[in-house]
């Protein structure tokens, strides 16, 4: 993250640098963002699923596109045709290569859950992964049971319970605070007494 700072920070024209470095950056993310969509899509309706049940292959495939497709945008945008060539090569290959390393890390996820050889996530219901079946669910519901995300699901008796935690506290304060009137009460009518 340091060099692309040094390299604005170094700059004759700061603005002007950091305005076309995000242009940049947008487009290419765009890009390819538009074109594995599109690519994920055009496969689904191949196939007639949906574009979450694709299998490792058909996402790899359509990685490697949205990277050939920004590395053809990236290297238009710097110029020549030679750029356009390796731009499409390079980041079609890293687009390809990070998405079956993806695959494979998920899948081996998902084959050690199915398996039970993490008894310690299987006993904790609060650190189970989400099971992905083949038509993997809501994106939201696969989310939420994730062990990453730090809130969890709570049943009607746990909220219950904290609620009534809650306003134990409250009533709590509010006993402290009527105790505090009473106090300045007193004394109020201890200094009128003590006055006349």
């Amino acid at each position: 993250m340091s060099a692309p700072i040094s390299l604005i920070a170094r700059s004759r024209t700061p603005y002007l640098f950091a305005s076309a470095l995000t242009l940049q950056w947008t487009a290419l993310g765009s890009s390819y963002y538009l074109a594995r969509q599109s690519s994920l899509v055009y496969q689904a309706r191949q196939t007639g699923r949906d574009a979450w049940s694709l299998d490792a292959r058909q996402k790899e495939r359509a990685s490697g596109t949205g990277g050939t497709v920004a590395g053809m945008v990236g290297g238009a945008i710097r110029g020549s045709i030679g750029n356009v060539a390796a731009g499409a090569v390079v980041l079609g290959s890293i687009g390809w290569g990070a998405q079956r390393v993806v695959g494979r890390w998920w899948d081996r996820r998902i084959a050690l859950d199915s398996s039970g050889a993490s008894e310690e996530s299987a006993s904790n219901p609060a650190n189970k992964v989400a099971t992905v079946t083949s038509d993997h669910g809501d994106v939201v519901q696969r989310m939420s049971k994730s062990r990453f995300n730090p809130m969890r699901r709570l049943s009607d008796e746990e909220y219950a319970g904290m609620l009534k935690e809650k306003l134990l506290k409250v009533e709590a304060e509010l006993a402290l605070v009527d105790d505090d009137i009473t106090k300045l009460v007193s004394e109020k009518q201890r200094n009128v007494t003590a006055q006349e």
